[in-house]
């Protein structure tokens, strides 16, 4: 599908933007092999031990994205020409992407 909108076929630091959540400069086209394996403990978690999540397990499960995400764009960054970086940092400030997220 990424290659259909693009254009092109994507490298794989690309695919790692593209799968970035807007607030972090990417577009939140996740990858499912990538999901899979973040999604599937807490789920297997809460369907062994039959007990609904709380809030607590929600923003711990949440904060542990969040920081995977951050760590994955600041490996990515790094990596980038300054060019990209510039482009990059642009599309991670705050309500750069709120025309995108509306569309969503």
């Amino acid at each position: 599908m990424i290659p259909a909108l693009v254009g092109r076929g994507v490298s794989d630091a690309e695919r790692h933007i593209l799968a970035l959540p807007l607030r972090h400069g990417g577009l939140g086209l996740t990858d499912p092999r990538e999901t899979t394996k973040t999604e599937y403990e807490p789920s297997d978690q809460q369907f062994t031990s039959g007990q609904q999540f709380t809030r607590h397990t929600k923003n711990r499960i949440r904060e542990e994205k969040n920081e995977k995400c951050k760590n994955i764009r600041d490996e990515l960054l790094a990596e980038m020409t300054p060019v990209s970086q510039q482009l990059m940092k642009g599309a991670m400030e705050k309500g750069a992407s709120s025309w995108l997220s509306a569309l969503c």
